[in-house]
């Protein structure tokens, strides 16, 4: 890819990236307008910013299943048509309208969260830290303008709470209209490549500890930050400030964490582990709160700087753990939809509660020492994520078919049941070389497999000269006489990945326009540059 077109998608991304964060902030200034307007109480005003977050919860996990179904690209592109429509349906002089929004702008946020690390995983492979500090940075930078700008906004043009939400959609109009190129580019690349076989499915993430981990830190560090937007300006206009100063006050928080969202995910990158990194999280809220408990006057704007600078490494090192705990762009998308479908589920709660509580005790000292009291389980997350290790499937994988000629099936390690279903099959035969598994012969079965490990796989990344992912690659393994012994195409994110026969063979790569590429394979990774195939010198 020309440096032209990688600053074109540079700039594609982080302009999604901007939108992913005002419709959901920009309601917060105007919450108490809102809430006059419509006649409703705390509880129901919080779910003006908690059916947001529900829905990035609720729909995170499902992100993946559309981009492999209908392609990354128009995933995105689709998210950012809805999205623009829940801002606009807001116009619409209801209380069900409104939430209607609420729902709508949820949904399109959900997929444009998930999908975000596994672009920056697919397309800037080498540059993961430097692309998830810009584009969480452009998430909080969205943050704090909606919270910056909503009230002036809405004083000096006198349209009201509803068109001034409505402004945003602007800038949705804007990212479409950056983002389609992308579409239209991947569509005419998928239609011109042969149909590429089926990724295998990333299975048992749900067991994996340190999976649960990376989840409840991506989830605790969410509630902070929702549920202090949500009700930061409400409690400054409680305490006596005006609604444009309590806005600004939350605008500094965003605006700070516009620093640590981009510094954050290059420490983060270059670390082995980033446990200095949790506990700079958690001095900063911790003081923060402390003050808008002790000294809420004066210092405010204190406080709430140190609470956004806190809110900056939060989101930034829980979208980086995402992709550094991952080994490749699969477990990405897999633990990206783990970690924000629970996470943010967990984190819909935050808004909702700290309205109920602030209805039950009529003041707002024991909804922010509650967000102190919650910082202990996010450090104990913290700590398990912030070690360094990969997430990897701990389920009962589907049994790989055996090689050619033997009626049975390969298993991974552990106490598995296969039903063979044929009568004349071989004795029990070993298994390959190195593989900790075992063939078994036709009929029902128990082999116990007591070693650790799986079966030896070649893994690795097609890439063009220029560096870029190769997508629907063909990766073909052949024994010494010639004979294929299996043959696959690479995924969006260029990435292969091979179960390695006890025979001797090679690895073969190709794709249409470029020159092949033999290497001899082995178990083990094997990153591939494929040079453009020279042009014809046509002559006479």
């Amino acid at each position: 890819m020309s440096r032209a077109r990688t600053a074109a998608l540079v700039v594609a991304v982080l302009l999604i990236a901007l939108n992913l964060r005002p419709a959901v902030v920009a309601v917060s200034p105007l919450l108490s307008q809102i809430r006059t307007d419509l006649g409703i109480g705390g509880a129901v005003g919080g779910l003006l910013t908690t059916l947001p977050v529900l829905c990035f919860g609720l729909l995170a996990p499902f992100a993946g299943r559309f981009a492999r179904r209908i392609g990354l690209e128009t995933t995105l592109f689709v998210a950012l048509l809805v999205l623009g429509a829940g801002i606009l349906v807001r116009l619409v002089p209801a209380l069900g309208a409104v939430l209607a929004g609420s729902v709508l702008a949820g949904i399109a946020i959900a997929i444009g969260n998930t999908l975000m690390p596994v672009v920056v995983k697919r397309d800037f492979p080498h540059r993961t830290g430097v692309m998830t500090g810009a584009y969480s940075t452009m998430i909080s930078g969205g943050g704090a303008l909606a919270a910056a700008v909503m009230v002036p906004v809405e004083h000096a043009t006198g349209l009201g709470w509803r068109p001034s939400l409505a402004l945003w959609a602007v800038l949705v109009a804007l990212a479409l209209v950056l983002w389609l190129p992308w579409v239209v580019r991947a569509r005419r690349r998928a239609a011109a490549a042969p149909p590429a076989a089926p990724a295998a499915p990333v299975r048992g993430l749900w067991g994996s500890a340190l999976a649960w981990q990376v989840t409840l830190f991506m989830g605790l560090q969410s509630l902070q930050f929702y549920a202090l937007t949500a009700w930061a300006p409400t409690i400054f206009v409680d305490g006596g400030r005006s609604a444009t100063a309590a806005g600004l006050l939350l605008s500094l928080a965003g605006v700070s964490s516009l620093v640590t969202s981009a510094i954050t995910p290059v420490l983060a990158a270059r670390a082995r582990r980033q446990h200095h990194l949790v506990v700079l999280l958690l001095a900063l809220w911790v003081v923060g709160y402390l003050g808008l408990l002790l000294a809420p006057g004066a210092l405010a704007p204190l406080w709430m700087v140190l609470i956004g600078l806190g809110q900056g490494v939060g989101i930034s090192l829980g979208l980086t753990l995402i992709t550094l705990r991952s080994p490749d762009a699969a477990h990405t998308s897999e633990l990206s939809g783990m970690a924000q479908g629970v996470g943010y589920v967990l984190a819909a709660a935050g808004p909702l509660a700290l309205g109920a509580i602030h209805d039950a005790t009529g003041g707002w000292t024991v909804p922010i020492a509650t967000l102190l009291v919650l910082l202990v389980p996010l450090a104990v997350a913290g700590a398990g994520a912030a070690r360094n290790r990969h997430v990897s499937g701990t389920g009962h994988p589907t049994a790989d078919p055996a090689p050619d000629g033997s009626n049975g099936a390969f298993l991974p390690p552990g106490d598995r049941t296969a039903p063979l279903a044929h009568d004349d099959g071989p004795a029990p035969a070993p298994a390959p070389s190195g593989s900790n598994g075992a063939f078994l012969p036709p009929g029902d079965r128990t082999a116990p497999l007591p070693h650790d490990g799986v079966r030896p796989t070649l893994r690795g990344t097609v890439r063009t000269a220029g560096g870029a992912p190769l997508p629907g690659a063909t990766v073909t393994l052949v024994d010494d006489h010639g004979h294929q012994l299996g043959a696959m195409r690479t995924d969006e994110a260029g990435d292969y990945e091979v179960p390695v026969p006890p025979t001797p063979c090679m690895l073969v790569c190709a794709a249409p326009e470029h020159s092949p590429v033999a290497r001899r394979a082995a178990p083990g990774r094997v990153d591939v540059v494929l040079e453009p195939r020279p042009a014809p010198v046509v002559g006479t």
